[in-house]
């Protein structure tokens, strides 16, 4: 019986696809867009912080307790861990530091001196990137007198023989001499000697991953111990903080005058941004239901209209109200659930064609993501929309008055 009267659905099913495909491939594509930007911010631990300074603007004589007032608070928070760590220039050498970057000339630069072990460690006005340490670890220790490189400068001295385990030769900018006029040698400098214990690679958490600077590719991790054995001149000073109290850190940190909280806040605006994108699913769902309607009231009152007459005669016959509601209940169902399984199937071919471009043309892997929100509230609205435009539509069908019928006919 249903296969016979298809033709009557053509209006209902056009209305139904149309409106369910567009309000799943809005979904998805929202919910995509959101991913690919915040991947990498979510993926993290939402209990991270950074601060970091200028050391130009703080007092040289408290640059190293300059986070200590916020350091005694931490003490008293569980399951909080932390770790300071400074920014000390450096003299790049070509022939020293490898002829991967060689100009001929010398180029100051930045090393990044740590404690003997931290757990983790971002880089970037924002936490651009996570150092992943020896083959992608997180964690690193770092002993006196040893050195963490690049992997790419780690290639450039494995050319000229001097891999892991070989001495590296680092000048440092003087902090009691610190002039930077004159050849090297001349200026204020001193000379370290490290050994090369492992290297480091980049993973990119925002940004673009293909632009890495001259700094990106020369930053040493050294020990915390260098920058007073060799008094190195201190650039930037920085602490990262890992606690599941955050917002209170947050509090913290703006009473003690430390503004530049990077990690933290970025989880928090991905957040932000999901919980704003719930709402508006929200607003698309209301008005998507408002224009269904409508359409819906049209489409079954034509298909009453053309299955007036086979009403008119099951009910001539001895059909009763409750077998013609019955038989609608079933056909609504049956039809409306096709047609929105239909919608869902529709909904991905222009989205599986965005990934395929964007892949092809732009060599970006685009992840294809639905959010379990954005699935709950779909799921939600295909059963509201199949169950109760089934039983009105059912319900419509056992009111049709056969004496009007059977006169008209």
């Amino acid at each position: 019986m249903l296969y016979r009267n298809l033709s009557t659905y053509g209006l209902l099913s056009i209305t139904i696809i149309l409106s369910f495909a567009l309000m799943l491939s809005v979904f998805i594509i929202s919910d995509s867009v959101r991913y690919n930007k915040h991947k990498e911010v979510l993926s993290r631990s939402p209990f991270l912080t950074t601060l970091e300074e200028d050391a130009y603007d703080v007092n040289p004589a408290k640059i190293r307790g300059f986070y200590k007032p916020l350091i005694l608070q931490l003490k008293h928070y569980a399951d909080t861990h932390y770790y300071q760590y400074m920014k000390v220039n450096y003299l790049r050498l070509p022939n020293i530091h490898g002829e991967e970057w060689a100009d001929d000339s010398a180029s100051p630069t930045t090393a990044i001196c740590v404690p003997t072990y931290i757990w983790a460690h971002y880089v970037g006005s924002s936490g651009g990137y996570q150092l992943l340490f020896n083959g992608g670890q997180s964690s690193l220790t770092l002993h006196d007198d040893e050195v963490i490189v690049p992997e790419t400068m780690l290639e450039a001295l494995e050319k000229e023989g001097r891999g892991l385990g070989h001495e590296l030769t680092v000048l440092f900018d003087d902090a009691e001499r610190d002039s930077h006029d004159g050849a090297p040698g001349e200026r204020g400098m001193r000379v370290g000697k490290f050994k090369i214990v492992g290297s480091y690679r980049q993973r990119f958490i925002t940004g673009d991953p293909t632009k890495v600077g001259f700094f990106d590719s020369t930053r040493l991790i050294l020990p915390l111990s260098a920058v007073k054995k060799y008094k190195a001149n201190i650039d930037r000073i920085g602490l990262h903080i890992h606690s599941p109290f955050q917002p209170r850190i947050q509090k913290l940190c703006s009473e003690y005058g430390y503004m530049n909280l990077q990690l933290y806040n970025d989880y928090v605006r991905a957040m932000q941004d999901n919980s704003n994108a719930v709402l508006l699913k929200g607003i698309i769902c209301a008005a998507a239901y408002i224009i269904l309607s409508i359409n819906l009231l049209g489409a079954f009152a034509n298909a009453l209209n053309k299955r007036s007459f086979e009403i008119g005669v099951k009910r001539a016959i001895g059909a009763s109200p409750g077998q013609i509601t019955l038989q609608f209940l079933f056909e609504g169902i049956s039809v409306i659930g096709a047609n929105i399984l239909l919608a869902s199937i529709v909904s991905l071919i222009p989205i599986l064609g965005y990934k395929l471009y964007m892949v092809l043309s732009k060599g970006v892997t685009w992840t294809i993501y639905l959010s379990s929100y954005s699935l709950v509230i779909y799921l939600v609205n295909c059963l509201m929309v199949c169950l109760v435009a089934s039983l009105y539509f059912s319900y419509r069908s056992s009111k049709i008055e056969v004496i009007t019928l059977i006169k008209g006919s």
